[in-house]
């Protein structure tokens, strides 16, 4: 009886942290998200990261991150999407008993 009651108390610690960590997952990915969209400073880090020397060239008389062959603030979009996402799904398999 005590075997079941300690795996119990187990299991219900791990729920809890488990939901802590899904709740700080899905805030930190709305405030990048925020200052992302506000500032664009991240997904400018990212292109010269990514393209170093390339990132912002001109390309057909237009300057853009298009030089680099993709779009920088889209992917970090895309990232933060499945983030804040996979902190939803985490937080929804906490709360089932």
């Amino acid at each position: 009886m005590k075997m079941v009651e300690a795996e119990t108390k187990v299991a219900t610690e791990e729920k809890k942290w488990q939901k802590v960590f899904a709740m700080l997952l899905m805030v930190a990915t709305l405030l990048v998200f925020l200052f992302e969209r506000t500032t664009g400073k991240l997904s400018d880090l990212l292109g010269k990261w990514q393209c170093g020397s390339r990132y912002m060239q001109a390309v057909n008389s237009h300057i853009g991150d298009e030089s680099c062959g993709f779009n920088t603030d889209m992917h970090l979009s895309l990232l933060l999407i499945i983030l804040f996402m996979l902190g939803v799904i985490l937080y929804i398999v906490s709360r089932k008993t």
